[in-house]
């Protein structure tokens, strides 16, 4: 299976035809054909991207996104193939690989990175201790030689994993989920850069910009003049950072009115789960402290 931007009309291009010469086949375009393939960038008018497949593996539906339905200024592209017909055999559980802090291209980070790990090393004096060992070692190690040896090793990982971990601060899940009053302000940046974007020509979904209208409450946003939904984005970017700092206080009181509305309607169920839900995430901020503060 090849996900594939060809920069090149895919219904007609070189890559198209290298492909097709290998054996693969254009998923969508056999589900919906050549005609009706649109434009997969907001500045272009033809497909440039796609997903090609073997002829051993069946799918079960494929398509499009709506232009600003997902990352990027390109159309997101989709397929759904059986777990069986894909891997085959028995699934393993995929081991999901965590984040590094280490990002090679921001000097801020390496500089930090470099800083915690030499404090390591220097602090076991591991530089002193290998050019010692690199000196007396010619032939094969003896007993102590490997011992040293995999001392200083155990020294050097964990000295790498101090510095991964402390170089960058990873902020997933920093925000709390408070739909009233934080994620719309994310809603309301969305729609405005939608609606910019569209005002000069890119390809935008209008039903894409309809439905997070109506979710925001604003009414034909389009017939905006583009400076002022400039000035609005700015003004829901502002908003949005002013609430980001006090966004778990913000979501306690969106949860508690939830839970007290579920009681007001009889919806005791619902009322006890949302509640004990606020528990759990008091408790788990006391213990980010905690674990923080040692």
């Amino acid at each position: 299976m090849v996900l594939i931007d060809c920069n090149e009309d895919v219904r007609n291009g070189k890559m198209d035809q290298m492909l097709r010469k290998q054996g693969l086949r254009s998923a969508i375009r056999q589900k919906f054909g050549d005609m009706s393939a649109p434009p997969t960038h907001h500045r272009v008018s033809v497909p440039i991207d796609d997903i090609y497949l073997s002829h051993e593996l069946t799918f079960i539906r494929a398509g499009y996104l709506a232009f600003g339905d997902g990352p990027g200024d390109h159309r997101g592209l989709f397929i759904d193939i059986g777990k069986q017909n894909l891997l085959g055999g028995d699934i393993h559980t995929i081991h999901r690989q965590q984040a590094r802090g280490l990002v090679s291209s921001d000097k801020k980070c390496t500089d930090r990175f470099n800083r915690f790990f030499e404090h390591q090393l220097n602090r076991n004096h591991v530089i002193e201790r290998m050019n010692k060992l690199n000196k007396i070692c010619h032939n094969e190690l003896t007993d102590y030689q490997l011992v040293e040896y995999e001392k200083l090793d155990r020294f050097y990982v964990e000295a790498f994993k101090y510095a991964d971990k402390r170089c960058r601060k990873l902020k997933a899940g920093q925000i709390g989920f408070a739909p009233e009053e934080i994620q719309i302000q994310a809603r309301k940046m969305h729609l405005w850069s939608l609606c910019i974007r569209k005002h000069y020509g890119c390809n935008v979904s209008s039903k894409l910009i309809k439905r997070l209208a109506k979710q925001v409450k604003i009414k034909r946003p389009m017939q905006i003049d583009v400076d002022l939904m400039v000035q609005y984005r700015s003004e829901a970017k502002s908003q949005y950072e002013n609430l980001k700092p006090n966004s778990k206080e913000i979501r306690d009181r969106w949860l508690e009115k939830k839970a007290l509305n579920y009681y007001n309607d009889g919806e005791n169920k619902l009322g006890d789960l949302i509640s004990r839900m606020r528990r759990i995430e008091d408790l788990r901020d006391s213990h980010k402290k905690i674990k923080l503060a040692r």
